[in-house]
């Protein structure tokens, strides 16, 4: 044992040198270059995360879009994209690495700070304790040397609290991305041209036909997408294209498609003419379907178009095809045709009652241009008239977007000299009557009456027309053109606050400057740089601290009162190592 005992006493000996005999100048090493880099590298790591972090804000994250959701999956046509909640995450983890070196360079720069107050002037152990708990900075006259430490310190206060500066500076709305092209038939497959024939000869078809025309009104006008506003006068068209089902906000170019444009709308206030009277009074001689549109009497709003010099328009309306003609080879295509010139619009204003509700007024003008009632209604039915100038055919919209799955609309507003003639155009006029009726009595589309007479007009006329030319042209047109639309998928844009980033860059940047009254600080101090706090309190030698009974501070859970006066300082001893004195009570 003896032989055992004296083999680890040497092997001690020989890795730990005698104090006595260790030169000074190896115990106390310098404050040099190399030694402030091995110190404070970390500021540097520090710095260039946040310069490289705030540039991934403003040149990686700001404007990307990212998936929404996770139905669709991150890789895709050998393209990577993240998830909003991916953006989010790696924002997080790169604050909390940063925030990691904030942690270990507060500490150096903290502890720095210490050592140089109680090398100078001296602490007592209250602001010694408060230097070292939140908020890290000690109460005492701000002068000196103490005024540079509590410029280090207020540095290092706030950078523990800005993370959701920058966490928060992401905004997320909804837009669409193109992923990708798809080929688009402009005809329906189901279109079959021998129809036309029964169309034009049978009353029947063309009853089933006009409610089907309302109901392409419909899908193309009854939804909030695209730039329908339900009170102002739509200025775009829209086509239903087909039932490719494609996902919204895609793209189609150079489609064909029915459209109107409005030149103006005048209201009368002469006399009414007694064309216009006799209509309003015999609606059925406007109908293709045998229908009277105006004996919807309960219904303001309800309107046809008519043309008062009867040549565009022919009423009453005679079929353009015999029986015979439906035993043709082959049937005959619809010229081309455009109209541009002046129609007459007769709308129901109200209808007053007997009993309760006695008057229902749907438009609310209380002293119209001109108003009017038939012979037949008596003074029941409220009807007015308007003049419209308008120009209507077809048109190659450039570009389009699917504001539905079926539905394109035009991006950009068209211009009358746009618009050329078309098949269909001529035949989608002849049902204006009977459409725009069952239109305003469905009242999918949400149309605004109230106060807007004109915009409303407009609206049912150019909805019931897409929706007569659209029902045609699906039907009976198997005229067909490959289009290209481009596929857009649904994604969640991100939007960059600059100034937040900017704010959360400063205050970092803060940090960094403190290190040059911290690099003055230590020069000063004869106490070498320090690189790992905790270590150097602890190895800091307290034994002249405590003297004179004052050992129990080796064991306090937290100081007395008189501890706290115990005023501590840091000297620099001949043996190359540093002691805590105790210079009495303050």
């Amino acid at each position: 044992m003896v032989d055992k005992k004296e083999e680890v006493d040497a092997y001690a000996s020989a890795i730990i040198p005698d104090p006595e005999v260790t030169p000074d100048h190896e115990a106390t090493p310098k404050n040099g270059i190399g030694m402030m880099f091995k110190a404070w590298y970390v500021l540097i790591l520090h710095l260039l995360g946040c310069i490289g972090l705030s540039l991934a804000m403003f040149y990686g994250v700001h404007d990307y879009k990212a998936l929404d959701g996770d139905s669709t999956p991150r890789s895709s046509n050998g393209r990577f994209t993240f998830r909003s909640s991916d953006i989010t995450s790696l924002i997080s983890a790169a604050i909390i690495l940063l925030s990691v070196l904030v942690t270990i360079w507060c500490s150096t720069s903290l502890a720095q700070c210490a050592f140089a107050e109680l090398e100078k002037s001296g602490m007592t152990i209250a602001q010694f304790s408060r230097m070292m708990a939140w908020p890290n900075i000690p109460r005492r006259k701000v002068r000196g040397m103490s005024g540079l430490v509590m410029i280090i310190l207020l540095a290092n206060f706030p950078q523990m609290y800005i993370a959701p500066l920058l966490e928060g500076s992401v905004n997320w709305a909804a837009t669409f991305e193109e992923v990708g092209e798809s080929t688009v038939e402009s005809a329906n497959p189901a279109a079959n041209f021998n129809l036309w024939g029964w169309y034009g000869s049978k009353l029947q078809d063309r009853q089933g036909a006009v409610r089907r025309a309302a109901g392409m009104a419909n899908l193309a006008w009854g939804t909030t997408n695209g730039s329908a506003d339900t009170r102002d006068a739509q200025k775009r068209c829209r086509h239903v294209v087909n039932d490719n089902q494609l996902p919204l906000n895609s793209g189609l170019a150079n489609v064909n498609m029915p459209c109107i444009v409005v030149h103006s709308i005048t209201w009368p206030t002469g006399s009414v003419p007694e064309i216009v009277d006799a209509v309003a009074d015999v609606s059925k001689l406007l109908s293709i379907t045998d229908s009277t549109p105006f004996s919807y009497v309960n219904y303001p709003g309800n309107a046809v178009l008519f043309d008062q010099t009867n040549k565009t328009l022919k009423s009453p309306y005679s079929g353009n095809m015999s029986d015979d003609d439906l035993f043709r080879s082959e049937s005959v295509y619809p010229t081309s045709f455009k109209f541009s010139g002046v129609m007459t619009a007769i709308v129901l204003l109200g209808k007053e009652y007997n009993d309760a509700p006695y008057l229902v007024d749907g438009f609310g003008y209380p002293q119209p241009n001109n108003t009017f009632s038939t012979a037949t209604s008596g003074s029941q039915l409220h009807f007015t008239y308007l003049e419209i100038n308008f120009t209507v055919g077809v048109t190659t919209a450039p570009s389009s977007t699917y504001i539905s799955s079926q539905v394109v609309e035009s991006n950009e507003d068209p211009k009358a000299e746009d618009i050329v003639a078309g098949p269909w155009v001529n035949e989608a006029l002849y049902l204006l009557p009977d459409v725009m009726s069952m239109v305003a009595i469905m009242n999918t589309s949400s149309l605004d009456t109230w106060g807007n007479l004109f915009n409303y007009t407009e609206n049912l006329i150019k909805y019931s027309y897409q929706g007569s030319w659209d029902m045609l042209q699906r039907n009976f047109d198997p005229n067909t053109t490959t289009l290209v639309a481009r596929i857009a998928e649904r994604r969640l844009l991100a939007t960059v606050s600059f100034p937040r980033v900017y704010g959360w860059l400063f205050v970092n940047l803060l940090l960094t400057l403190s290190v040059f009254p911290l690099a003055w600080l230590t020069f000063k101090c004869d106490r070498s740089i320090i690189v790992d706090g905790p270590l150097s309190f602890l190895l800091t030698d307290p034994s002249n601290l405590l003297k004179d009974g004052k050992r129990h501070l080796t064991n306090l859970a937290f100081p007395s009162k008189d501890d706290n006066k115990v005023t501590m300082q840091l000297v620099h001893h001949g043996d190359g190592g540093f002691k805590l004195n105790d210079h009495g009570e303050q």
